[in-house]
Order: C-alpha cells, then sequence, then structure tokens
C-alpha cells in the first residue's frame, strides 16, 4: 500500500506545483535557467512572428516583419541555437561525472531518466497534434522514431520537432561514443574538437557546393523554393547542426577533466577578455544586417556561413563558462540570468517548446481575420499568447511532464543500485535539460 501510495504522489499536481516555483538551494547552474528561460522566449517571439507569414498576404507580413520593435525576435532562431549549447553541456557534465567517479557508464539508467524526461509529453503533444491539425499525419511514424528532420520539410508532421530528433538522435550516440573515447583518455578534448572541426567541415561542403546564401528576408511568404531548400539542405540536419551540441560537451569535459576554471578564477585579465568577446559576439550577431552582395559562392564565403552559428553557439559556451567561475557567479551577467523569476520559464521552457506553434498557428487564424494589426496591438497579440502559452505548458507540465520525471526517482529508490550521480546537484540540474 506505501509503495502504491509513494506512485500515487507522483502525479499530484498540488505537489509538483512547487517544483515550478521553488528552485532547489542546492542547483549549481543557475545562470543556466536564465539561458533556458531567454531561449524559450526568444523562439516563441520569432515564432509569433514567423507564423504570420502565412496567415497575411506577403506585402502585409513583410511590412509588420520589418518593424524595428520586432528586429529582436527576427532572430529567434539562435533561441534553439542556445538549446543546443546547454544541452550538450548539460548532458556531457552528467555523464563525464559519473565516469570520473565510476569508471563507466550506466546505459539502461541513462537511456530510462532521457525517456521518462523527454518522451511523455512529446507523445502526448503528438496525439493532440494528430487530432487538431493532421497535416501530414501518414508520417507520424517518423517523429515517433525521431527521424523527422530527414524528411522534407514540406512532408514533416510537427515540422518544429526536428531540433528534439537532432538531440535525440546525438544523445542515442553519445554515450557510446564516450565509452569509445575514453578508452584513449589523452585524448578526448582532442577528439572531440576533431569532430568539432568536422562538423564545421560539412557544413562547409554542403554550402559550397550547393551554393547556399541564405537571405535576411527568407521566408515562404517571399521566396519559398528558395527557403524549403535552404532548411532541408542545411539548417534541419542532424549532420549540419550537431556542433552546437558538440561545443557545450567540450566545455563540460574541460570543466570536469582539467583545471580551466582554476585558471580562469586566477587569470581576470582572461575571463574578462572571454566575457568581452562573447558579449560583443552575440550583439554582432544581433545587429541588422544586408543580404550578402554576390551570387557567387567562394571558399571564404562558405567558411563565413558554415561557422556562424556555431560562432554564436561559443559564445554562448563562454557566458556559461564565466559564469561558472568563482567571481563569474557574482558577476552583473550571472546575477541576471539566475535571477529567480527566470526559473518558472526555464521549467516550462520544454513543454512551451512542444505546443507553442499549434498555439500560435491556430491563435493567428483568429486574430488575422482582418489584415496585419497595428504596433500595439500586435504587441498585445504577443504578450497575450505568451501568457497562454505558459498557462498551457504549465497543464502539460504538471500532468504529464512532471508526474513521469518524478518517476525517475520513484524507480532509483526501487532499485537496489542507485548511483550517486541522482542526488547530486549537477544530476538534479541535469534533469531539466532539454
Amino acid at each position: 500500500m506505501d509503495r502504491k501510495a509513494n506512485l500515487l504522489t507522483l502525479f499530484n499536481p498540488k505537489i509538483n506545483i512547487r517544483s515550478i516555483w521553488v528552485r532547489p538551494e542546492h542547483n549549481r547552474f543557475t545562470a543556466i535557467d536564465g539561458l533556458r528561460a531567454l531561449s524559450i522566449l526568444w523562439v516563441i517571439a520569432f515564432h509569433i512572428i514567423w507564423y504570420t507569414g502565412f496567415v497575411l498576404p506577403a506585402d502585409q507580413f513583410y511590412e509588420l516583419s520589418s518593424r524595428p520593435e520586432f528586429a529582436l525576435a527576427a532572430n529567434g532562431s539562435f533561441g534553439v541555437d542556445i538549446f543546443f549549447t546547454i544541452s550538450g553541456f548539460l548532458i556531457g557534465h552528467l555523464l563525464f561525472r559519473e565516469f570520473k567517479n565510476t569508471n563507466s557508464l550506466n546505459f539502461k539508467q541513462f537511456y530510462l531518466r532521457r525517456a521518462l524526461r523527454i518522451f511523455p509529453a512529446y507523445f502526448f503533444v503528438l496525439i493532440i497534434l494528430a487530432l487538431l491539425i493532421p497535416n501530414n499525419v501518414e508520417n507520424i511514424g517518423y517523429n515517433i522514431i525521431y527521424i523527422s528532420n530527414f524528411l522534407p520539410v514540406l512532408e514533416q508532421f510537427m515540422p518544429w520537432s526536428w531540433s528534439l530528433a537532432i538531440e535525440e538522435q546525438f544523445y542515442t550516440v553519445f554515450p557510446i561514443l564516450l565509452l569509445v573515447l575514453f578508452r584513449f583518455p589523452k585524448w578526448v578534448l582532442s577528439i572531440l574538437f576533431a569532430l568539432l572541426v568536422l562538423a564545421i567541415a560539412i557544413r562547409y561542403q554542403i554550402i559550397y557546393s550547393e551554393n547556399l546564401i541564405p537571405k535576411i528576408k527568407m521566408h515562404p511568404a517571399y521566396n519559398p523554393d528558395e527557403f524549403w531548400r535552404f532548411f532541408d539542405v542545411l539548417y534541419g540536419k542532424t549532420y549540419t547542426r550537431f556542433g552546437g551540441i558538440l561545443i557545450g560537451v567540450i566545455v563540460a569535459y574541460s570543466v570536469v577533466y582539467t583545471r580551466v576554471i582554476d585558471w580562469l578564477a586566477h587569470h581576470a585579465w582572461a575571463r574578462r577578455l572571454m566575457l568581452l568577446i562573447c558579449v560583443v559576439g552575440i550583439v554582432s550577431h544581433l545587429l541588422p544586417k544586408s543580404d550578402i552582395a554576390t551570387t557567387e559562392m567562394t571558399p571564404g564565403l562558405s567558411m563565413f556561413i558554415a561557422s556562424y552559428r556555431y560562432l554564436f553557439n561559443l559564445y554562448i559556451a563562454g557566458i556559461v563558462l564565466f559564469c561558472l567561475t568563482p567571481s563569474g557567479k557574482f558577476s552583473w551577467i550571472s546575477r541576471i540570468l539566475s535571477a529567480r523569476f527566470w526559473y518558472p520559464i526555464a521549467q516550462l521552457s520544454y513543454s512551451a517548446y512542444l505546443v507553442h506553434p499549434i498555439i500560435v498557428m491556430i491563435s493567428l487564424l483568429v486574430f488575422y481575420q482582418n489584415g496585419a494589426p497595428g504596433r500595439v496591438n500586435m504587441i498585445a497579440i504577443m504578450l497575450g499568447l505568451t501568457a497562454l502559452i505558459f498557462f498551457v505548458s504549465a497543464l502539460v507540465y504538471l500532468f504529464i511532464e512532471k508526474p513521469f520525471m518524478n518517476m525517475r526517482y520513484y524507480f532509483s529508490q526501487q532499485s537496489t543500485h542507485v548511483e550517486k550521480a541522482d542526488t547530486t546537484p549537477a544530476q538534479m540540474d541535469i534533469n531539466n535539460a532539454t
């Protein structure tokens, strides 16, 4: 009876709601809460603007999306890059700590915990989408096994799940790869850097051979053939995006296995220079830009395009590394990112990512019946939709996501073999990685 009662408490929303608001005191990576929260808010704002292109005439959409107050939202695709980097860091940190402490990796526990973390909410939203918007529902099987990103985007069911597919493919292979890498312990970091070079080289070759020169205003409303080709060939494929996750993994390895934190702690000039480069680099990525004034691909241009997103990943990784240093934890940027008001948003970020396009698509069909809204109305729509998205996300989190996350601890407690990593602060942080 006690075991049954304990199991039922895992699904008690009154208990689970505390996990939305109350951040554990032992959370070691508080700055990542801010990064995760900013990422999902950025992605939501981006998609609210982006999806208007499917319900408004092209000229009205162009005018709306060109408004200066929405310039930051227009760069919201970088939000996914932030997710990739912090995910690679958190999962990498978990696995590296486990291997360092036990000289082994518990594959069964890793995959079970990740399945309970990711699958329930994902499959729930798949079912809801199939009932509400069954476009390409015949291809739902590709989503079930997380390979939908290898379909042409126009044939994908739940096309925004491409990033989730990339992560699942990466983390299915990554623990096995680590066991191979640790057979050569002196070469692990060098091999990881070599894989990053390979990631850039793959992007370079595809961009150069396919003559992929992206436009600033790239959307199906303006240039559908060019947009879908760019997405299918470069934007949404695992082999063209895994470098962003790998950068986070490299930082995690450096934190666990090297003295990089100590070195930065004793070299203030290097720590400050790293922060300056990262902040300037992020700002430079967000400044308004013009289309590349050429239609002819060159090796230099191809390398620039190939490394552009990975540079952004690198800047985010640098921010994470800076905030882990003793003095960095008390810096202005760490205080901002570690503020407690980010925590509820960060907790709901995975559910919000899953549900927000459904809510946005349905809502915009209602809001835009009379054409593009004015500036004030558009801002009100964005704020209202964001609030609605997080309300729905909270329901998914309380009744689907969090109960199954709790089951990971339940199974650990019932097992006679429980990893010490399950109760460490780092593990508790990893549990919320997306």
